[in-house]
């Protein structure tokens, strides 16, 4: 054999692992897109105590033409908009905590306790669909 033996070469069907594949509209599918709207839609995550009420709307500014596409373009059979909601806001925190935790601040909030905020952000969003989120 060659150096270059390898080109040209076909893999053969049994070395190759299948992929795991979702149906397009599968609860864990549409659940799992929802994570990611949640964890990689480009949102402020850092939240100031003095301008909460700010960071809370440019956030539902942020994420209210994402969720208008994401219901367009997956059909929920299986899953409700407000389990959606809730599996963005999953998301979400958790890009909230992949943030640096910090010292007490006057210019920030702790990672949990935006993410305490945070909640107020999908319980707008929510409302904006017609749907009531549980209180936390």
């Amino acid at each position: 054999m060659g150096l270059f033996s390898f080109i040209g070469k076909k893999e053969s069907a049994e070395s190759s692992a299948p992929a795991q594949k979702f149906p397009s509209n599968s609860r864990e599918r549409i659940l799992k897109d929802a994570y990611r709207v949640g964890r990689f839609t480009p949102s402020n995550t850092q939240c100031s105590p003095n301008f909460i009420e700010n960071w809370i709307n440019n956030n539902v500014d942020c994420f209210e033409p994402v969720l208008e596409r994401f219901f367009a373009e997956h059909t929920l059979e299986e899953v409700t908009k407000q389990d959606v909601i809730l599996e963005v806001y999953r998301g979400f925190s958790d890009l909230i905590l992949s943030e640096p935790e910090i010292e007490e601040s006057a210019f920030r909030l702790k990672n949990p306790e935006a993410i305490k905020v945070a909640y107020e952000v999908f319980r707008r969003l929510a409302g904006k669909h017609g749907m009531i989120l549980p209180d936390r």
